[in-house]
This record gives structure tokens, sequence and C-alpha cells, in this order.
């Protein structure tokens, strides 16, 4: 099981690391079908600031940072939100929702016309996307919705990407953290040492994915990105629905 989630890790650390998404997608539908729902959301929650804190490190120099305060106050009025309710959802729950966020970018690509350099724009997104980190683990889709209206090239997409969502998977492990804590009966059931080797994994990962990211063009990076976020999105659909029929 650890070869498979350290195999996973690269993978999807390289994939986000070209296109800006979509690998957290795959690495939290690999860990849901392999541990239990709250271990899957800490491993991927540390795992993912590893991998997205090193690629805001990486390409800092293009990162937006003016919004920053709006979004950062959206993370937090979404994490106090649950917080309150300390709410923890089913396999079923986290893999449909992962599946029908990119299918309804797709569909009503008009209705979810935001642009995050707009400060109310950032001030909901920080909202929406911890709400979908906790609720479902990962949130790129949704964060794409904030992305795609925006004048942003591939290299500010990504490094602005990335920073926010190392904000948003700090938040996860911490609220589902307490949620172990509250609750003497679930366990971590991984290894300290598996963490810092995702960790490690993922920093790798980043940094293929980086080189790729610079052999490709704007016109490659948003071909391909759409693409690849709709078969995940179509794949985790089917998979989630399946849970429920089970």
């Amino acid at each position: 099981m650890a070869a498979i989630i350290l195999l996973t890790v690269l993978v999807t650390s390289i994939i986000s690391g070209i296109i800006g998404m979509a690998g957290g997608m795959i690495l939290m539908g690999v860990l849901t079908l392999l541990v239990p729902v709250t271990t899957a959301m800490i491993l991927h929650g540390y795992t993912q600031i590893g991998s997205n804190g090193f690629r805001a490190f990486l390409l800092r120099r293009h990162i937006e940072a003016h919004i920053l305060p709006s979004y950062l106050a959206g993370t937090a009025l979404g994490f106090s939100i649950f917080f309150f309710f300390q709410f923890v959802p089913s396999k079923g729950v986290v893999l449909t929702l992962i599946g029908l966020f990119p299918i309804l970018l797709s569909l009503f690509p008009k209705i979810f016309a935001f642009d995050i350099l707009r400060h109310r724009n950032a001030f909901l997104a920080g909202i929406f996307v911890t709400s979908a980190q906790i609720l479902a683990g990962a949130s790129g889709p949704i964060l794409d919705v904030f992305f795609i209206n925006s004048q942003m090239n591939r290299y500010q997409i990504i490094a602005t990407k990335a920073l926010t969502q190392t904000f948003g998977h700090i938040t996860k492990v911490l609220y589902y953290s307490y949620i172990l804590y509250i609750n003497p009966e679930l366990k971590l059931e991984i290894s300290i040492l598996l963490i810092g080797g995702c960790v490690l994994t993922a920093f790798l990962g980043t940094r293929i994915g980086k080189f790729i990211l610079e052999k490709i063009t704007e016109i490659q990076f948003q071909k391909y990105s759409r693409m690849v976020i709709l078969l995940l999105g179509a794949t985790f659909l089917v998979r989630g629905l399946s849970e429920f029929v089970q």
C-alpha cells in the first residue's frame, strides 16, 4: 500500500506541476480507496502542503499576492463554519463531489464566471475552496472557476493556485486533526514515516512538473488541462455514485 501511495504522489505531483490541477483529485481518489476518509484527508493534506508549497516557492515571482488578504478572510470564514458543525463526509460523498466540480464548471461556464483578481471574488474563492477541501479533500476544479476568466498567464495561474491551495490544505489538516482528537475511536491508520515520504516525493514530482511546464506552450497548457480535468471528473463521479449503489 505504501508503494502505491508513494508512486501516486509522484505522478500526481508531476501532473499538478504541469497543469496546476488534477493531481490532488487523483491522489484523493486513490487514498479514499486505500484508507479511511479521515486518514486520507490528513495524508492528502500534508502531501499537498508539500507539493503546492514547494511549487509556490519555485514560482514565487509569478504569484499575484495582492489577492491574499481577501482570500484568507474567506478561508477563515469557511473553516469556522465547518469547525462549528464538525462534519465528516462518507467515501461516496467525497468521490461524487470530486467528480461533479469539473463537470459543473464545463456545463455552466457563464454562471461561474468569476475573476479571482477581484477582491470580492477572492473572498468567495476562500469560502468555496476551503469548503470543498473539507468536504471532498480536493478543490482544484472549484478554484479553477475563479481563474478561468482572469488575464493571468500559465505561470501566474499555477503559482497563485499553488499558494492558495497550500492554505486550503493547511485548514484541512487542522480540521481533520481536530476530528481525530475529539473522536478517540478514530485513528490515523498510517505511519509518520509514510507522511514524510509522501512530502519528499511530492517535492520531487513538483520539480519534474516545473521542468515539463517550461517545455509546453500556453495553448497546450489550456487544451490539456481541460481534457484531463473533465476525464477525471467523469471517472470519479461514476466511482462515487457506485458507492451509494453498493
